[in-house]
């Protein structure tokens, strides 16, 4: 069965059914009518995420405006007092934070991270040594595994 307002694409959700033209899963939307809310409830964590209701718990609103997205994490504020910084501070953090992770994971190529970073790639790869990272793993595991495919 085909609807009209629901696509599934491997860009940009990674092929979770989503509303078309909102980047909404589908499965958000279900959990809401679920949970009971009504429909300004629900037009309201959606589209007012930060609005005073907030939004529910342990659920992401992804709403995006073409390249980049809005991403809402809940953060408890006992982890901004044991980093010691505000929540200003956390948030602009946080996507250099991720795009290192995912880029050691190598689930990111490191123009891709640098991207998430807000960087060139060139600023990525320098700054990868203040977490601890190499800068070219992925092609040192490259060559690695070619080494050793030669071997056998």
């Amino acid at each position: 069965m085909s609807h009209s307002r629901i696509t599934v694409s491997p860009e940009p959700m990674g092929g979770v059914p989503c509303i078309r033209g909102l980047r909404l899963p589908v499965a958000t939307v279900v959990g809401m009518v679920a949970d009971g809310m009504s429909r300004e409830e629900m037009l309201e964590a959606i589209f007012n995420p930060t609005g005073a209701k907030g939004l529910l718990p342990r659920r992401w609103v992804v709403m995006g405006d073409g390249e980049m997205l809005d991403i809402i994490v809940k953060v408890p504020e006992k982890v901004l007092l044991a980093e010691k910084v505000d929540p200003a501070t956390f948030a602009r953090e946080l996507p250099m934070l991720a795009a290192v992770k995912l880029y050691e994971l190598g689930r990111l190529s490191s123009g891709r991270a640098a991207e998430l970073a807000g960087m060139s790639r060139i600023e990525f790869l320098l700054s990868l040594e203040r977490y601890k990272v190499f800068p070219l793993i992925g092609e040192l595991q490259d060559l690695e595994s070619g080494r050793a495919r030669r071997r056998m």
